[in-house]
């Protein structure tokens, strides 16, 4: 997943994560870079039935991380 979106997920200068911050956001955590997350998936596969998938978030919503692991 992380090969084939490498070209739609950047991660945003610092400058650009606190312009477009929320306001609520901005004044509960200031310095806040990103939002991680991690999740597990059920998938068919023959060799795993899960996958976890870590996240990295920008306050806007902005995904600017994304890997995928099977277990």
């Amino acid at each position: 997943m992380s090969l084939k979106l490498s070209n739609c997920v950047v991660w945003l200068p610092r400058k650009t994560i606190r312009r477009t911050m929320p306001s609520s956001f901005h004044d509960l955590y200031p310095k806040t870079a990103c939002i991680i997350d991690c999740f597990e998936d059920f998938i068919q596969r023959p060799f795993s039935l899960k996958a976890k998938v870590l996240v990295a978030i920008a306050p806007n919503g902005f995904i600017m991380f994304i890997i995928e692991s099977g277990i």
